[in-house]
């Protein structure tokens, strides 16, 4: 995306930053101010503004036996350069990057959906299981014969297109926050800064209303976690819930950012 790059501070400075005479400015990082007045920095928009800074950050052990440590994404925003700098992206990554301040830069990449979806469009007949070559090429079936140690059944965010929620594939295993689900309507009940957020969230159109007008990411929850009922095919984990997340437009385009 022209003109705009992707910053996470490190967990460790606490950056904040401060709009005065029309510029930015950091109140405690004379190099990011320099930067950011260098470059003609007229907004920085924290990603996830819902992110409690200074939360205890968790480790979890990973299937290979790594320690993953959470990190503080409070700290991550998109920079918005100047129009007369937004040629001038890589230069102010590479500055960015030579902060000690700053644990990554980056551009604000667009990305793309790539596939064909003939399969979610599908409803009728389960022959269409052998049309799942990664079943049998990624040991899947093989896993399926192995005894489950943890019966929470786990949740799989789709980050994608959308997902198509009366899919008769789908439908059953869709996530359902229970606090919005029951509570008042119009009012954000769990207090993580969405209202109605039901069965997930539309960040393309900041909306609660889940849909999905190109059916890649509907492909994508198939794959992932379609119920083992007869109909169409049957995903990966068909025990898992699906959390529906638009970040691509309907067109299947979309940014790193949203």
């Amino acid at each position: 995306v022209p003109g705009q790059v992707l910053v996470k501070f490190k967990d460790t400075y606490t950056i904040s930053v401060s709009r005065a005479q029309r510029q930015l400015a950091s109140t405690i990082a004379d190099q990011v101010t320099a930067v950011l007045q260098k470059y003609g920095v007229h907004e920085m928009e924290q990603l996830l503004p819902n992110e409690k800074p200074n939360r205890q950050l968790r480790r979890a052990k990973a299937y290979n036996g790594n320690v993953i440590q959470e990190h503080d994404l409070a700290q991550l925003y998109c920079v918005k350069l100047a129009t007369e700098h937004q040629r001038e992206v890589t230069q102010v990554v590479d500055e960015l990057k030579a902060l000690d301040e700053v644990e990554f830069a980056e551009p604000n990449y667009r990305i793309y959906a790539m596939a064909d979806t003939h399969i979610a469009d599908a409803h009728n007949g389960n022959p269409l299981e052998n049309q799942q070559w990664y079943l049998d090429a990624y040991g899947v079936k093989e896993l399926w014969t192995k005894p489950v140690i943890n019966k929470t059944r786990p949740i799989i965010a789709i980050l994608d297109t959308g997902v198509d929620l009366t899919h008769p594939d789908l439908k059953d295993n869709l996530w359902t926050n229970n606090i919005e689900a029951f509570g008042n309507i119009d009012n954000d009940n769990d207090g993580n800064g969405f209202k109605n957020d039901v069965h997930g969230w539309d960040f393309v159109n900041n909306s609660p209303n889940i849909r999905d007008n190109n059916m890649h990411g509907t492909h994508v929850a198939g794959i992932a976690a379609a119920v083992n009922n007869g109909i169409g095919i049957i995903g990966a984990n068909p025990q898992a819930l699906i959390m529906p997340i638009t970040v691509l437009q309907s067109d299947g385009a979309g940014d790193v950012a949203t």
